[in-house]
């Protein structure tokens, strides 16, 4: 029994029969014959567009040998002895020909194997306007409930999120491709935390003596600090000191999540890199809005 998925949408209707969304999957479809027509294959792999929904799938048989013969090579004389066709195998040992059979090579024609009907099974899936078929961005999980009732190609549809130690993932590693080193810098970057601190712009400059000698004999040197680290972002994977664990996201969808993700990294990305700088007229003691 040949199993398919059918999705049927507002414009036009889909076939697939990697019913278990496998990877790696040859498909049969485009042997088939669905109301005596080929299927145009879609852009996604292993799914056709379908006309309409089939009662009747055909495929052909196994092609025929028909007009099996034997032919005398080239270069060989034909006589009564060596004829240049034989009907009859040469090789088989009652066979006329069997002392010359060296000379000779098979051939044949091909007969199309005849059209046999095909049993099919299908499951028909009416999908909303939006239904998502590529590979999605983020990874997601959904409720328990769609995964016992909604097939796996389909689950992008209902209510899904990312789980905070997913998310943590993706945050940390875009903060790090997208910051802008003049204005912030990464000073916590592990599996179980990461923090950023913002590179602030003193309003006076703070003096600074440092000793690169040694206590007996000290050597200092001096100079100005212009700029100090601010913590400005935070977070973990799961409880880690006083570092704030990462919340999940929850989508309506899988496009609303993606949405959301985005936004979220987008407004991360947009404070770290917002320079700041203390006020001058109160030295970094007051707050500017």
């Amino acid at each position: 029994m040949q199993k398919f998925i059918i999705v049927k949408t507002k414009d036009s209707s889909f076939i697939t029969d990697n019913v278990e969304n496998r990877p790696y999957f040859s498909t049969v479809i485009d042997t088939l014959l669905f109301e005596g027509e080929k299927l145009v294959p879609t852009f996604k792999k292993d799914w056709f567009i379908l006309p309409k929904i089939p009662s009747l799938i055909q495929k052909h048989g196994v092609d025929k040998r028909v007009n099996i013969r034997w032919l005398l090579k080239e270069g060989y004389p034909v006589s009564e002895k060596m004829p240049a066709v034989v009907y009859q195998n040469p090789n088989d040992e009652d066979s006329n020909y069997n002392e010359v059979s060296m000379l000779y090579y098979m051939t044949f024609d091909t007969e199309p194997g005849s059209l046999e009907s095909v049993e099919f099974e299908y499951e028909l899936i009416d999908s909303e306007e939006n239904f998502y078929v590529d590979k999605p961005k983020y990874s997601y999980t959904s409720s328990l409930i769609t995964e016992l009732s909604t097939p796996n190609f389909l689950r992008s549809e209902r209510p899904c999120s990312i789980t905070g130690k997913d998310l943590y993932t993706i945050v940390r590693s875009h903060v790090k491709l997208n910051i802008n080193p003049k204005h912030a810098k990464v000073t916590s970057d592990y599996d179980f935390c990461f923090g950023v601190s913002k590179v602030l712009e003193l309003a006076v400059p703070k003096p600074y003596t440092n000793n690169i000698g040694t206590s007996k004999r000290p050597r200092h040197i001096k100079g100005l600090t212009t700029h100090q680290n601010v913590l400005v972002f935070e977070t973990a994977p799961a409880p880690y000191q006083s570092y704030t664990v990462q919340e999940p996201i929850h989508g309506k969808n899988y496009l609303d999540l993606e949405q959301k993700i985005d936004k979220y990294l987008s407004d991360i990305v947009e404070i770290i890199n917002q320079p700041v700088k203390q006020c001058k007229c109160c030295s970094g003691s007051g707050v500017t809005i």
